[in-house]
């Protein structure tokens, strides 16, 4: 389920317009402009185009929507919609929205999807406002699109057999002692028992080594496994945490393949 609102609608109603421009009637118009990007724009998006065929609108209005789609659509959907909107308010940018996706069993009620994924979405304005909550991870959608692309990457890896299982899935490991690096880091001070994350980096080497391109040979292999565990090290590095975005859609894709 996604559910997404434009950021600060109060301020932008108070405030959209020069005081010297300010009238009942532009108000009107501004308001009127905003929900057709809901009411209009949208659904002739979803129709528009196949890969969203079998979402289904909530409800779209005013300055939000709620959509039920397939779980693996609804990330590049938010990503399209996002851009969609921004080209729609002229890449203003003090016009945004937020937005969480919530995943459920087809059994769950439609009130508790709600409610999560409005847990989602107020995580995300909780968060700054113009970010994607996903996966329970809040990123800023300038990002969403560099973790799309790792998760093209980490698919294209494990259909050329450059990586196994093994190490994929090993990769949530690392994440998560990457992420606790960070926090561990930012006190200026690591005690005894919080070293163990930091050896993440020593135990990625040596788990590539056992597990990239082992059915190439020679320098073609010692080049391969220098490339990837040089992006998966870059990755970690930069996203942390996050990495649970493309990590999980590939392991969900293909689980449910």
């Amino acid at each position: 389920m996604l559910k997404a609102d434009v950021d600060h609608l109060g301020l932008l109603m108070s405030c959209g317009l020069k005081n010297e421009r300010f009238t009942v009637s532009r108000l009107a118009t501004q308001s009127r402009q905003l929900s057709c990007f809901f009411t209009l724009h949208l659904p002739n998006l979803l129709s528009s185009n196949e890969r969203f065929k079998d979402v289904y609108t909530v409800f779209a209005g005013g300055d939000d929507l709620f959509l039920i789609g397939p779980w693996n659509k609804l990330v590049d959907l938010s990503v399209l919609l996002r851009k969609s909107f921004s080209r729609y308010v002229c890449a203003n940018p003090g016009i945004t929205f937020s937005a969480g996706i919530s995943f459920h069993k087809p059994q769950t009620p439609i009130d508790t999807m709600a409610s999560e994924t409005e847990e989602a979405l107020e995580q995300s304005k909780e968060m700054g406002r113009n970010r994607l909550t996903v996966f329970s991870e809040t990123v800023e959608w300038k990002n969403v699109e560099a973790l799309l692309s790792i998760r093209n990457t980490i698919e294209e890896w494990l259909d050329h057999g450059w990586v196994s299982d093994a190490l994929f899935y090993r990769f949530n490991e690392f994440i998560r002692m990457a992420a606790r690096e960070q926090q561990v880091v930012k006190n200026n001070e690591v005690s005894i028992e919080d070293m163990a994350c930091t050896k993440w980096r020593a135990l990625l080497v040596y788990t590539a080594e056992r597990n990239v391109a082992k059915s190439i040979k020679g320098d073609d292999r010692r080049a391969l496994m220098t490339e990837v565990t040089a992006k998966l090290v870059k990755w970690l590095e930069g996203y942390q945490g996050k990495l649970r975005i493309p990590l999980w859609d590939v392991a969900y894709n293909r689980r449910n393949a």
